[in-house]
């Protein structure tokens, strides 16, 4: 059988089955690829390729492109950007896999994520109220039919950055790491309607709550599920939302039967917000520690997976 691996100039055709394009790019099958990249190539073909923050500051009244990018094809580029994403390989391994230079290969994949982000980012949609209800499981329906969102923090792990004040803003106490935070909201049906921007391990989930756009996308009498972590005290003050956290124990007293009930009814609940969390980490390039040099890139790499969870149940039906 082919090994993809032998290929020092990959391109997708190489990948001759759905588990390959699975293993190594983290779409189904090669027709959801084959549609996100249709989808994709209007922009693409004009877009311009990212040299650096300088550079965003010049002209850019036509697309640059070197020579070393002409040797690959767009859909190279977008393949070699897919498998950085999903193996969270080395710039110096897709160089050598596609032929290229380390400078062509981290210009394409940024430029790549960044186009992916911009493009994607309306998938990540803040759901109608009638629409969540009308869709909701047995389990919400009768226990929290208003309930608008679930929300939840989750960190990633971030090498040592090499700027003292970056490493001051990553580290985390809690962890004794250096880590990246975000938020990210869900529908009662499991459809990821919110993801914030990514701040250091240093910001509670409360901060994050307050300080992103997540409060802003509320309309009064909203109901939040979230967990002991938010107490998000401007909710009511505020926004003219409710919201709901599991019961607590009160020092040595033991919880009442109803507090366990309630206990145990939200933390089934909230398994759906833990399934979306734990889809967006199955990207390799999240599950091992975050090089510092991506950390530019976190927050677009972030909204491409939530992009990517919300397309899975279309993107495994025959295109």
């Amino acid at each position: 059988m082919t090994n993809p691996l032998a290929y020092s100039s990959l391109t997708f055709a190489v990948l001759s089955s759905n588990h390959d394009v699975s293993m190594f790019i983290g779409l189904p099958s090669a027709s959801a690829f084959e549609c996100v990249f249709s989808f994709l190539l209007k922009k693409a073909s004009i877009m311009h390729y990212w040299k650096g923050s300088k550079d965003a500051k010049k002209d850019t009244s036509s697309p640059h492109v070197n020579s070393q990018q002409r040797a690959l094809t767009l859909k190279q580029q977008f393949l070699l950007s897919m498998m950085k994403l999903k193996m969270g390989l080395f710039l110096f391994d897709l160089a050598f896999r596609f032929g290229v230079c380390e400078s062509t290969a981290s210009s394409a994949f940024t430029t790549w994520v960044k186009l992916m982000a911009k493009e994607l980012d309306w998938l990540i949609s803040w759901s109608d109220r009638k629409i969540i209800q009308r869709d909701l499981s047995s389990m919400f329906r009768k226990y929290y039919l208003k309930y608008r969102v679930i929300i939840d923090c989750t960190e990633l792990f971030v090498e040592t950055p090499s700027s003292l004040e970056v490493a001051a803003m990553y580290w985390s106490n809690y962890k004794q790491h250096y880590t990246a935070n975000f938020l990210i909201g869900i529908t009662p049906n499991g459809h990821i309607s919110f993801v914030s921007e990514t701040y250091g391990g240093r910001a509670s989930d409360v901060f994050i709550a307050e300080n992103s756009k997540f409060c802003n996308k509320l309309q009064p009498n909203d109901q939040v599920m979230a967990d002991h972590g938010f107490k998000i005290n401007n909710l009511r003050a505020f926004h003219q939302c409710s919201l709901k956290i599991p019961p607590s124990k009160h020092g040595n007293l033991q919880m009442s039967a109803s507090d366990v009930q309630e206990t145990s009814i939200i933390a089934n609940v909230r398994i759906y917000v833990g399934q979306a969390i734990k889809s967006i980490k199955d990207f390799y390039i999240l599950k091992k520690e975050l090089p510092a040099s991506l950390l530019p890139l976190l927050d677009d790499i972030v909204v491409v997976f939530s992009a990517f969870c919300n397309l899975k149940k279309y993107l495994t039906q025959d295109i």
